[in-house]
């Protein structure tokens, strides 16, 4: 019986060994995000331009534009660019993990909190928010941005 307790004790001590929690999670693991851990995960890029997208999955703006984010993702895998979405929606994870398997989100996707959403004057979306490589905020588009457009302004940028 010893045997078997001490087994699974090193079993469930090694199983858990690793794993460590992380802010940026992956896509399809949606967190709520607060101030402080953007602050972070904005400082956690320095030396790279960062684009935020404020969403829903409701908009019809936002839907044209996610996937020309998730094209530009692509396009500028190898360099200096960092996307992070938020979504909006009031349903949370319900509205967006099918929203999420549909597109294919090739970047970290977070919820936003009331917090969040008051520190960025979110009154309408989408709305991309574009710091420059030192974590200064450049741009505040609010509305749907061409791709054309958003492309030009992160060339300037890298």
């Amino acid at each position: 019986m010893r045997r078997i307790t001490f087994i699974l004790l090193l079993f469930l001590f090694f199983s858990a060994c690793g794993k460590k929690e992380e802010v940026m999670q992956p896509s399809g693991q949606f967190k709520q995000l607060n101030l402080a851990e953007f602050n972070s995960i904005l400082k956690s890029h320095a030396g790279k331009v960062v684009l935020v997208n404020f969403f829903a999955t409701w908009c019809p703006p936002c839907r044209k534009e996610v996937p020309e984010l998730i094209s530009i993702s692509n396009e500028y895998k190898d360099k200096n660019l960092v996307i992070i979405g938020i979504s909006v929606d009031e349903n949370g994870e319900e509205a967006v993990a099918p929203f999420s398997k549909q597109l294919g989100f090739n970047y970290p996707v977070f919820l936003t909190t009331s917090e969040l959403n008051a520190s960025f004057n979110i009154d309408a979306v989408p709305q991309i928010f574009l710091y420059d490589k030192t974590g200064k905020l450049i741009a505040n588009l609010k509305g749907y941005v061409e791709s054309k457009e958003l492309k030009a302004m992160i060339d300037k940028l890298l």
